[in-house]
């Protein structure tokens, strides 16, 4: 099982704080205990938290940074040496839902790769945690056989991105948040 964490603060020797920011528009009442449960886990295996309230920031920004350069000091996370290069990369995308100039499929994937048509792909939605199985499909839309048209609005939103991305997408004119848990050549169906 994966989990997000907001930002991660990486210092010298490899010690770690993962930091929160909590707010009504990512981390509201209904994703607490969520949030709390993913905390307890990761704490228990060793990761240490700090949290920050969009509401405090917006009011004190400079007492929370002093917090916070205090429970860095207190985990002993100094600043890496200048050539210390970290060995993973990640990067959150936000997509725009400005309709833009229609891409023929096969110039839809991003250049780096990510989903293209014919992949199998597992999505969890993060408002109600439910989990879909579908091949993206170039000329088929049956949910229900697990096909997912690459021209539906579904498809055409997640085109381009990549496993463990977070997204929000439009969904019968609702705005939800989707994490892509698992893409594949589309060797697999996940039916």
């Amino acid at each position: 099982m994966g989990f997000k964490i907001d930002l991660v603060v990486e210092g010298a020797g490899d010690r770690r704080l993962a930091i929160e920011c909590d707010g009504d528009q990512y981390h509201g009442p209904e994703r607490w205990a969520d949030d709390m449960s993913r905390q307890r886990v990761l704490e228990r295996v060793g990761w240490r938290f700090w949290r920050c309230w969009a509401s405090s920031f917006t009011v004190d920004p400079d007492g929370c940074m002093a917090d916070l350069f205090r429970m860095l000091d207190a985990n002993g996370i100094q600043p890496a040496p200048a050539e210390y290069l970290p060995e993973r990369y990640t990067e959150q995308r936000v997509i725009d839902m400005k309709p833009g100039p229609k891409l023929k499929l096969e110039e839809a994937a991003s250049p780096d790769g990510g989903i293209k048509v014919g992949d199998s792909i597992v999505v969890r939605y993060l408002d109600d945690n439910k989990t879909a199985s579908f091949v993206l499909s170039s000329d088929r839309h049956d949910p229900v056989n697990g096909l997912v048209g690459a021209e539906s609005a579904l498809g055409k939103q997640i085109l381009g991105f990549n496993e463990e991305d977070e997204i929000e997408i439009v969904d019968a004119g609702y705005r939800r948040r989707i994490f892509i848990v698992r893409t594949g050549d589309g060797g697999v169906s996940f039916h």
